[in-house]
């Protein structure tokens, strides 16, 4: 038990150190408030109330969803553009922490921890994270939607190769993986244009794996 157990140990290790390097070096440009047009346009709105994004919001062709967010953060610290700029960087450390934890043990601790890895070194990750704009929670919330949306067909087929992802019951899908993906989805449409459809086709590719095992999961056709 020792010796299986310390493998494990070291890889939940490396996640956080890994976790640890990546924030130091996302942030290290995340203290100044110079700001261009677009993350102007968010900084004026985030003064506006709830009511006021919704109606303003019906004329953008960026969805109210970070704004709103945006307006809480307003709340509490005032027109703070740091404040604004590490609440984006919570967007993408929040996809990276995916790697260590869902993506890990659905697919092992060497892909969890390439997820990570690749969510906070890629170039463009350092160029959105900490711009006062939604991309960073945009890629989060698709993630999210994939990783269940991958959870649900793997359960659904049967393609699990003795991943963590079967110990949920002999391929029975929990109703948290459906509320985590339907919200994520959702999510994903009221953040930006392309993440609501980057949400629909990881909606339509599960829909096409049901459909391939309906006579054996009808029911979940329906929840879908």
């Amino acid at each position: 038990m020792r010796s299986g157990s310390r493998p494990a140990s070291h890889g939940r290790v490396a996640g956080v150190v890994l976790l640890f390097i990546g924030a130091g070096f996302l942030l290290i440009s995340a203290f100044q408030a110079n700001i261009w047009f677009d993350e102007s346009y968010s900084v004026a709105i985030a003064s506006h109330s709830f009511s006021e994004i919704w109606s303003i919001g019906s004329h953008d062709v960026h969805p109210v969803l970070y704004y709103w967010a945006l307006h809480v953060i307003y709340l509490a610290f005032g027109s703070n553009i740091i404040a604004f700029r590490l609440f984006s960087a919570l967007g993408s450390m929040s996809m990276a922490v995916l790697g260590v934890t869902c993506v890990a043990r659905d697919f092992g601790r060497t892909t969890g921890l390439l997820f990570t890895f690749f969510s906070l070194f890629v170039p463009v990750v350092g160029f959105m994270c900490l711009q006062v704009r939604m991309y960073s929670w945009a890629s989060f919330a698709v993630a999210l939607a994939a990783v269940f949306a991958c959870r649900i067909a793997l359960a659904t087929s049967g393609a699990n190769d003795g991943r963590d992802v079967a110990t949920s019951g002999g391929g029975e899908v929990p109703a948290s993986w459906w509320i985590v993906l339907f919200g994520a989805s959702l999510a994903s449409a009221y953040l930006h244009y392309y993440a609501a459809i980057a949400a629909f086709l990881i909606n339509v590719f599960l829909l096409v794996v049901l459909f391939r095992h309906r006579h054996t999961c009808k029911g979940r056709i329906r929840t879908f």
